[in-house]
């Protein structure tokens, strides 16, 4: 591996839609700039397996960040005849000052289908390009636009927003409990909408907001959790019903 810096766009570290889109995929995505060939931006013989044991990543994790990365339009991959071949969409090489892209668009070489995934062609809009120089207002507009369709496109990445913003408590989405939940929670198709509301509900009513709240028991209320508001006519009714036992 290279012992140098890895040369970024200022856009990309500023920008949060960046933040926001990655996530912890970060690391992983900084790990292939570094390892990109500078003048094709392309990483030829990649194995998920090898980088899994170099970066001390369950491998499980690893492809579901490198399809993550891919679907975003970061990077296009192409299944090889030794492994996966990997290209910088969007890359300008270090060495060159003339700004030129190279796989603009994940365009050829690399146009294939990923392990249990699609490439993506949409491509990294040149403002979140490593290493360009571009800072072009109009091009962060289509970039916040693209990165913003992406994410409504990915449930998963939306509902660890929301919890992460409008709960107070934080998950290792790592443990089996946490991945579990996740399948819970898409397969009931919990949006972000949903869970911000959750969240507000938990912190305002009786019922719920003397309970520090985690994922168990957010699987465990949501039922409640959704129901409308009962009405005080409502709680005036359930008292009398109560006492008449």
């Amino acid at each position: 591996m290279r012992r140098l810096w890895v040369s970024v766009k200022c856009g990309f570290v500023e920008d949060p839609k960046h933040r926001r889109a990655l996530g912890e995929c970060c690391w992983l995505f900084l790990y292939m700039l570094n390892i990109a060939d500078w003048p094709t931006g392309t990483i030829p013989d990649w194995k998920d397996e090898a980088v899994s044991e170099q970066l001390e990543i369950p491998l499980r994790t690893l492809r579901e960040q490198r399809r993550k990365i891919e679907n975003l339009g970061y990077i296009a991959c192409k299944q090889g005849r030794y492994g996966q071949e990997i290209a910088i969409v969007n890359w300008t090489n270090p060495r060159e000052y003339t700004g030129k892209l190279y796989n603009e668009g994940g365009s050829p070489p690399l146009q294939g289908d990923t392990e249990g995934g699609s490439s993506t062609s949409a491509g990294w809009p040149s403002d979140g390009t490593p290493t360009s120089n571009s800072n072009k207002k109009t091009q962060r507009v289509k970039q916040g636009d693209l990165v913003d369709l992406a994410i409504s496109q990915l449930p998963t990445e939306s509902i660890r927003n929301a919890i992460r913003e409008f709960w107070p408590f934080n998950v290792n989405w790592e443990t089996k409990y946490a991945r579990e939940w996740m399948e819970w929670a898409r397969g009931e198709g919990i949006t972000y909408a949903q869970l911000e509301a959750a969240s507000k509900r938990w912190l305002s009513d009786k019922q719920f907001s003397w309970q520090h709240p985690n994922l168990k028991l957010i699987y465990e209320k949501w039922p409640a959790l959704m129901a409308p508001p009962k009405s005080p006519l409502d709680v005036t009714r359930a008292w009398l019903a109560k006492g008449d036992e």
